[in-house]
């Protein structure tokens, strides 16, 4: 343990006092000291290499992608074990300001929550694997599409439809039309 720089001598001792707490702890349970110092960066190799194969390929490079592009710029350098639902919960927010695939607007609400469940999926093969306890992704709120009205036909709607339909010559499309009117 090497106590951050910037402590007084008293401070370093409990600071190095609560490590060796937490890290009996953590060997009480069966975890590991291997990979605490692990960054994301080198998680997501060992990842890619030994779990990618076993997704289905269009799954394994869209997880690829996405973490090149958008996981790995927020999350890289991070030691894996140190990463908090904060920290999670900020990268969506930032997320939610950076710009679109085309560079235009914003990122929508269904691609944020597939960035997510990527980066929650990492995490949780990370906890199989006893690099870390938890996947903070349980403790953040999954981003969802916001629900759209749906705006139904009206019966006006359907009576200037059916007085009209009768005077289309294609009897095959007058038929659909009826079907998926009435359906």
């Amino acid at each position: 343990f090497n106590p951050p720089p910037n402590l007084s001598a008293r401070q370093a001792e409990q600071a190095a006092y609560k490590y060796g707490i937490e890290l009996e702890n953590k060997l009480k349970r069966g975890g590991s000291v291997k990979y605490e110092s692990l960054s994301f960066n080198q998680f997501a190799e060992i990842y890619f290499k030994e779990h990618a194969p076993t997704l289905k390929e269009y799954t394994a490079v869209q997880y690829k992608d996405i973490y090149e592009k958008r996981i790995k710029p927020y999350f890289g350098n991070m030691r894996i074990k140190n990463i908090t639902a904060l920290d999670v919960r900020q990268w969506v927010s930032s997320l939610e300001r950076s710009p679109g695939s085309n560079g235009k607007g914003e990122i929508s609400d269904n691609t944020k929550g597939v960035f997510f469940r990527t980066l929650s999926s990492m995490l949780g093969v990370a906890v199989r694997w006893d690099i870390i306890d938890d996947n903070p992704c349980r403790k953040v709120k999954t981003p969802r599409s916001k629900k759209t009205a749906v705006k139904a036909l009206q019966q006006e709607d359907f009576d200037k439809l059916f007085s009209k339909i009768d005077s289309y010559r294609d009897k095959r499309a007058v038929i659909t039309i009826y079907l998926i009117a009435l359906t």
